[in-house]
């Protein structure tokens, strides 16, 4: 427990850090939107080629790949049964904003915890996941938002957010770079290697800043949170023993299930669709909250299964 605490104590303080520049009006969340983008378009890229190319890949990771299609497929599912019942009184523009909350998993966050705790291996695996986990998002998660919200899906938003997703073309450039054992040039190399290790610092600063400790709605809030951790991490704890996952695999499987907050998206799809934009907010700062707090706990428990 003590390992793992002081391996991401130093984590936690970067997010303090960037809370206490909001707070001091040194720097504003829209510099926390900006770093976020950076991190988006250049480091994040950056860590995952180099990550990926560090491993040795086989095939048990291509199971992996279903992981983000399960959480979402299932939460969904679960979310829509719900909606005649327990949400049966929700306005429709909260219960889209929650929907999406509770389906969307920000494995962006993950990425300085899973690179202190597991390293290079590690964050290849999340790498794959992550890129499935964006396919989803803007496809089928955005089309149902544009459809609580509106009327008809923006394909021309969900193509440009698909192809021009920085992490998906670093994943799949390592991937053949792998596949056909080419090594990119030294220069190239050495600025990727000069870029990765920002992103994790960088992150935490991001988040720091974008973190409001504002809550709307405090008792319908449980709902998508319990959507998101509780039943996420169930659904990965099936994921895992359906698939005999091991080792590795598992731990970063069982980690991403139980630990990825909501992501910010949802915030941009509840802006875009005209749903509960405040709601979403409130989800986004209180799992991020909860998943800081809840990391060390969670990284002892998966080190020990």
């Amino acid at each position: 427990m003590l390992d793992a605490t002081l391996k991401i104590l130093p984590l936690l303080f970067l997010f303090l850090a960037g809370y206490g520049l909001k707070k001091a009006t040194f720097l504003s969340s829209d510099d926390g939107s900006s770093l976020l983008k950076l991190i988006f378009f250049i480091g994040g890229p950056a860590l995952i080629f180099l990550s990926v190319l560090k491993v040795q890949l086989d095939a048990s990771l291509l199971l992996l790949c279903f992981l983000a299609p399960a959480i979402t497929c299932f939460t969904l599912l679960i979310t829509f049964l719900l909606r005649s019942s327990v949400f049966k009184h929700i306005p429709a523009k909260t219960y889209g904003a929650l929907l999406v909350g509770a389906v969307i998993m920000n494995t962006g966050f993950l990425i300085p915890f899973v690179q202190n705790l597991y390293g290079p291996e590690g964050l290849a695996r999340l790498a794959i996941i992550d890129a499935f986990n964006g396919i989803l998002v803007f496809s089928l998660v955005y089309a149902i938002a544009v459809k609580i919200g509106n009327d008809k899906p923006q394909m021309s938003f969900i193509a440009k957010k698909l192809l021009l997703a920085p992490p998906l073309w670093a994943l799949a450039l390592a991937l053949i770079c792998k596949a056909v054992d080419a090594t990119p040039p030294k220069i190239v190399m050495d600025t990727l290697s000069l870029i990765a290790p920002l992103v994790s610092p960088v992150i935490l600063l991001a988040l720091g800043l974008k973190f409001t400790p504002k809550v709307r709605k405090p008792k319908l809030l449980i709902a998508p949170l319990l959507l998101r951790f509780a039943l996420g991490g169930v659904i990965g704890l099936i994921f895992v023993q359906l698939l005999g996952l091991e080792g590795l695999n598992a731990q970063i499987a069982l980690f991403t299930s139980f630990l990825a907050p909501v992501g910010f998206n949802s915030i941009t799809f509840s802006e875009l669709e005209h749903l509960d934009v405040e709601f979403a907010a409130s989800q986004v700062s209180v799992s991020l909250l909860l998943a800081l707090v809840a990391t060390p706990f969670i990284g002892v428990f998966l080190s020990r299964v």
